[in-house]
C-alpha cells in the first residue's frame, strides 16, 4: 500500500490577539474515500490520544503548565484546500488537520502545530511500513484477541519494529554449555557467525545481542573459564568481550539494585573496580574488531551505571554511525535519561526527538517513545498507582511492539486481577524475547494467582536457568508461592487430609527442598491413614533438616505403631549425636528403650533428660 501524501500549511491571522495556525495532511492510500475517511480517524485519535499535549508543555516553554486542550484541535474529513503547485485550482480530499488558537505569539502557534504535524506523518509511516492501520488505533480487544498462546506464533517472523525474535532458551544454555565444555574455537566461530549475519541483516540484532548476554553470569567458578578462553584464543575478539559481560554483571550482583547511596562504600570500591576492569576488556575488544555492537552497547551500559549520563557520550555518536538501524543502542542511550539515572522524561523526549532526524525506522522511533510511556509505567507501578500504570504500559505497546512494554502492562494487569490479559501479554513478551528470564518469572506469578502453581514451577526453573544472577529474586519469589500453596493445604488439613497432600505435592513441584513442606505433608499423610508414605515423607524431612526434633518424633509415633524399637533407637541415637543436650530427645529414646525392655538405658536417658531440666523426666526417674 502507498500514501500520497501532500502537506497543506494555512496560517491565518484571525485578529490582533488572537493567532491561529493550521496544517493539514492528505490521506489518501485507500481504494475510496469513506476508507481514507476511517484511516483518518484512527490517525486522528492516535495522535489526540497520544503524548503530543504533554510534549507541547514540555517542548515549548509559553505552554508549560497551560491547559493545551483550549487551544488544540486536530480534525479529520473530507474538504477543499488550496493546490501547492497551482493556487488557482482546488483540491477535494480527505485531510487529518492540526489547528492551534490561542492569544500567544504566532511563532509559538506555528511551532505548536508543526509538531503536531510531525505526529501526524509519525502515524502514517507506521501504517504504511505496517500495511495496516497505525498501532495506535488497535483496540484493546482487538489485540487480545491475537493468538499468543505459545512462542512459535511468531517465533520466526518479524516484529513491527523489523526485528526477529531473540535466541531461544535452549540456544542461550547451548552457548553457556560450549563455555562450560571449553569448546573455546567453537565459541568463537558461534559468536562470529552471530555477529556476521547481524552486519548482513539487522533484523536479527536480537540474537547477537542475547548470546554475549548470555554471559552475564555472577558465580566467581566462571572466572577461571574466561581467563583460560583469553589465553587459548588471545587473537580473537570474542572471548575479552564475553568476560566483559561476565565482569559487568559481577560488579552489579555485589552492588545490587537499590540506591547507590544505600550501597556500602566497600561494595561501591568493588563495583567500580569490576566495570572498569569490564571497560578495558572491551577496549581489548574492540582493538581486535572494531565493529563489534554489542562492545558499544555493554559501554552504554556501562557509562549509565557510572552516572555518565547528561549527553550523548563519544561512544553512543560512534555506534549510532557504525549501526545507524539499531534499535538496542538507542534503547540503552536512552535508559541513560531515566529519572532513576538522574535524568528526566523531558530529557527522554528530546532524545526521541533526535532520534527522529536519524536514520532509524519510523516504527522503532515508535518504540523510543514507548520508552517513554514504559518508564511512567514503571514508576506509577512503584507507587501502588496500578491503572495508571496499566494505561501507560497499553499506550507503549501501541507505540511498538516491544517485549518490555508487553512485561510492563502484564504486571499492571496482574495487580489489578486480570490475570488472563496479563497471561496473553507475557506470552507475547516471551515469543517476542524468549531469552528474558523476567518474562518467565512473571509468567510464574501470574500461574500462581491463577491457582496453577504446577506449571508455575517450570517458568521458575527456566528462569533460574537464564539468569543464574537473579537466583535470589526468584527464590524469593518461589518461596511466596510455596507459601500460598502452604495457606492452601492448611485450610483443608483437619478436614481433607487427602487434598491437602495434594496441595503439599504441589508446593513440593515449585521446591522439593523445603522440609516444612515434606514435614507437613507426612502429617497429612499420617492423618488420612497412609502411614507407610507417611513414614517414607518423615524419614525425607529428616534428610533435608536432621535438627528437626518434630520429625524425629512423629515418626517415632508412628513407628511404635508396629513396635519398630530398634529402628526409633537408632534414630534418636543421630539426633542426640548431633544435639546432645537435647532433653526431650533424651525423654523419647528412654521411652523406646523402656518399651523394647533395655531398663538400663532407659534408666541413664531419663536422669540425663532430668538434669538437663526436664520436669517430665524429673518425675519419671522419681518414681522409679
Amino acid at each position: 500500500m502507498r500514501y500520497w501524501i501532500s502537506l497543506v500549511v494555512i496560517a491565518l491571522m484571525s485578529c490582533s490577539v488572537s493567532f491561529t495556525s493550521q496544517d493539514s495532511v492528505e490521506i489518501s492510500g485507500k481504494h475510496s474515500d469513506e476508507e481514507n475517511l476511517k484511516l483518518a480517524e484512527q490517525i486522528g485519535v492516535a495522535v489526540w490520544e497520544g503524548q503530543l499535549r504533554q510534549h507541547l508543555q514540555e517542548s515549548i516553554p509559553e505552554l508549560s503548565g497551560k491547559n493545551v486542550d483550549n487551544m488544540l484541535g486536530v480534525r479529520w474529513g473530507k474538504t477543499t484546500v488550496n493546490s501547492l503547485t497551482n493556487d488557482s485550482l482546488d483540491t477535494t480530499g480527505v485531510y487529518v488537520k492540526c489547528v492551534f488558537q490561542s492569544s500567544i505569539p504566532q511563532s509559538i502557534a506555528r511551532k505548536a502545530v508543526d509538531i503536531c504535524i510531525e505526529y501526524v506523518n509519525a502515524e502514517i509511516e507506521k501504517s504504511q511500513s505496517a500495511n495496516r492501520v497505525p498501532a495506535a488505533a488497535i483496540s484493546r480487544s482487538e489485540i487480545e484477541r491475537l493468538d499468543v498462546s505459545s512462542s512459535s506464533s511468531v517465533s520466526e517472523s518479524r516484529d513491527r519494529a523489523g526485528v526477529f525474535p531473540g535466541l531461544s532458551v535452549s540456544q542461550v544454555l547451548a552457548v553457556r554449555e560450549l563455555l562450560v565444555q571449553r569448546e573455546f574455537q567453537q565459541l568463537n566461530l558461534l559468536l562470529a557467525q552471530y555477529q556476521d549475519d547481524y552486519l548482513d541483516n539487522s533484523a536479527l540484532e536480537y540474537r547477537l545481542v542475547d548470546a554475549y548476554r548470555s554471559f552475564q553470569l555472577s558465580d566467581s567458578e566462571y572466572e577461571q573459564l574466561f581467563d583460560d578462553w583469553m589465553l587459548e584464543t588471545p587473537d580473537a575478539y570474542q572471548p575479552y568481550l564475553a568476560a566483559a559481560q561476565y565482569y559487568y554483571r559481577r560488579g552489579w550482583s555485589v552492588r545490587g539494585g537499590g540506591f547507590i547511596n544505600k550501597v556500602a562504600k566497600a561494595d561501591r570500591k568493588v563495583f567500580k573496580a569490576r566495570l572498569r576492569q569490564s571497560t578495558e576488556l572491551i577496549r581489548k575488544s574492540l582493538a581486535i574488531d572494531s565493529n563489534v555492537m554489542p562492545a558499544y552497547l555493554l559501554l552504554i551500559d556501562i557509562e549509565k551505571s557510572t552516572g555518565e549520563n547528561r549527553k550523548t557520550t563519544p561512544t553512543a555518536s560512534t555506534a549510532f554511525k557504525l549501526y545507524p538501524d539499531s534499535i538496542e543502542l538507542r534503547i540503552a542511550e536512552l535508559k541513560k535519561y531515566e529519572p532513576r539515572w538522574g535524568g528526566s522524561l523531558r530529557k527522554m523526549q528530546l532524545f526521541v526527538f533526535e532520534a527522529k532526524r536519524s536514520q532509524l525506522g519510523t516504527s522503532k522511533v515508535g518504540i523510543l517513545q514507548g520508552m517513554i510511556h514504559s518508564e511512567i509505567s514503571r514508576l506509577s507501578y512503584g507507587e501502588s498507582e496500578y491503572q495508571e500504570s496499566h494505561e501507560s504500559a497499553n499506550k507503549a505497546v501501541l507505540s511498538g511492539e516491544y517485549d518490555t512494554f508487553l512485561f510492563r502492562r502484564a504486571k499492571a494487569s496482574r495487580e489489578l486481577g486480570d490475570y488472563q490479559s496479563a497471561l496473553i501479554d507475557v506470552n507475547k513478551a516471551i515469543a517476542l524475547r524468549p531469552a528474558s528470564y523476567e518474562n518467565y518469572l512473571l509468567r510464574a506469578n501470574i500461574h500462581v494467582m491463577m491457582e496453577n502453581a504446577a506449571i508455575a514451577a517450570a517458568d521458575y526453573t527456566l528462569a533460574k536457568q537464564l539468569w543464574p544472577a537473579a537466583a535470589d529474586k526468584v527464590n524469593h519469589s518461589v518461596e511466596w508461592a510455596v507459601n500460598l500453596q502452604l495457606n492452601k493445604a492448611l485450610e483443608v488439613f483437619q478436614t481433607d487430609p487427602v487434598q491437602a497432600v495434594a496441595d503439599y505435592d504441589v508446593a513440593l513441584l515449585l521446591d522439593n527442598e523445603r522440609h516444612y513442606t515434606v514435614f507437613w505433608r507426612a502429617m497429612a499423610l499420617a492423618r488420612a491413614g497412609l502411614d507407610d508414605r507417611a513414614i517414607e515423607g518423615l524419614k525425607r524431612s529428616i534428610e533435608l533438616d536432621p535438627l528437626h526434633f518434630e520429625s524425629y518424633r512423629e515418626l517415632d509415633y508412628l513407628l511404635l505403631k508396629e513396635r519398630r524399637w530398634n529402628e526409633i533407637i537408632s534414630n534418636w541415637d543421630s539426633f542426640l549425636q548431633l544435639v546432645p543436650a537435647h532433653a526431650e530427645g533424651f525423654l523419647e529414646r528412654g521411652g523406646a528403650h523402656y518399651q523394647n525392655g533395655s531398663v538400663s538405658e532407659f534408666r541413664s536417658d531419663i536422669n540425663r533428660a532430668c538434669e538437663l531440666s526436664s520436669p517430665k523426666a524429673c518425675q519419671i526417674a522419681a518414681s522409679f
